[in-house]
């Protein structure tokens, strides 16, 4: 469980941590918790490249750059599964996606747990560290040269990934 904050105006990320282990809490579960820096995050040059392809992949596929954006998300991306009783998942799923345009839900079905619903998260790209944010502009990159996009060369990516480096 890791819940990121980078200023005092990031209360809804710290509510949306503990609106996830609720659950767990709900089961008499104790937790203890560890407060650490954050790694840097992606670059904004990896960022900002990453959403120029996306809109040149959204072109060829006639979409829009945020279903591309979120396709790499789901395939990608970070994400937990978790339980979420019935009557808490419409609430779950609408203050998660307020968090932005990668932080969506899947409704998996029934859980095991009776009165429960599993729900995968998807975290958006904003919280990535290097090598989830890696991951997806590799894959991206691969999918842009088989469609004849042209890409950046694999210096100049591999020159954008590093600017993530160390901590801060």
């Amino acid at each position: 469980m890791e819940c990121v904050i980078t200023k005092v105006e990031d209360g809804i990320k710290v509510q949306a941590e503990i609106f996830k282990l609720k659950a767990q809490f709900d089961k008499g579960k104790i937790f203890t918790c560890t407060i650490n820096p954050r790694n840097k995050m992606r670059s904004l040059d990896a960022n900002a490249y990453f959403w120029n392809l996306a809109e040149e992949l959204a072109k060829k596929h006639k979409a829009t750059k945020v279903e591309i954006y979120k396709k790499y998300i789901r395939e990608y991306g970070v994400c937990d599964i978790r339980p979420i009783r019935d009557d808490e998942v419409e609430t779950f799923v609408k203050r998660w996606e307020r968090l932005g345009i990668g932080w969506f839900c899947e409704d998996l079905g029934t859980s095991k747990l009776q009165g429960y619903t599993n729900v995968r998260s998807y975290y958006g790209s904003s919280i990535y560290e290097q090598p989830e944010m890696s991951r997806i502009i590799d894959a991206i990159v691969e999918d842009c040269k088989k469609e004849g996009i042209e890409t950046r060369t694999p210096n100049q990516i591999a020159e954008m990934i590093s600017l993530w480096g160390g901590s801060e």
